[in-house]
């Protein structure tokens, strides 16, 4: 067997190992691509630094009537818009008035008032509602149906009286 310069044996004591030139390309290649990657993705966060270090740092935009402004002052509020301020402050007025008018409802019933209350307080499964009221799961069951009954009563006879 030949040992020389451009023998593809190498020998390693005893045994001859045999390089495989595919593999070594493949782990070359690798090597290479991390490298460059880690390269670039340096040069992005540089490049992002520089970009963002600071408000004064960005060119002022013309707006259509040709004023300038700052880009920063041009971002919208993160905060909840006006109009859905105004539309949930509505929809919890409808449902206090709607919960005044049925507790008054079922004023008569205070198992049922004190279901009304759980259920408005988020506490919406039967076990744990069982375990409030002190009750079985069973009783709640039914107690949770009369009151859907009480409910569509209640708010039938409004539209009744309201629509002329």
């Amino acid at each position: 067997m030949e040992t020389g310069r451009f023998s593809p044996w190498v020998a390693r004591g005893k045994e001859l190992i045999v390089p495989n030139p595919k593999l070594k390309l493949l782990n070359q290649v690798r090597e290479v691509k991390r490298r460059v990657l880690r390269h670039v993705t340096r040069l992005h966060h540089r490049k992002e630094n520089w970009l963002m270090s600071n408000a004064e740092d960005l060119a002022p935009v013309q707006i259509d009537d040709g004023e300038f402004f700052s880009p920063v002052d041009l971002i919208c509020d993160p905060g909840p818009h006006p109009d859905s301020i105004l539309l949930e402050k509505e929809s919890l007025a409808q449902f206090d008035t709607s919960k005044s008018r049925f507790s008054s409802f079922i004023k008569p019933e205070p198992r049922l008032g004190s279901l009304f209350e759980l259920l408005c307080d988020g506490i919406d499964k039967p076990q744990a509602l069982a375990a409030r009221m002190k009750l079985r799961r069973g009783t709640v069951q039914n107690l949770r149906k009369r009151l859907r009954r009480r409910w569509h009563r209640c708010f039938s006879q409004f539209s009744r009286v309201k629509s002329p």
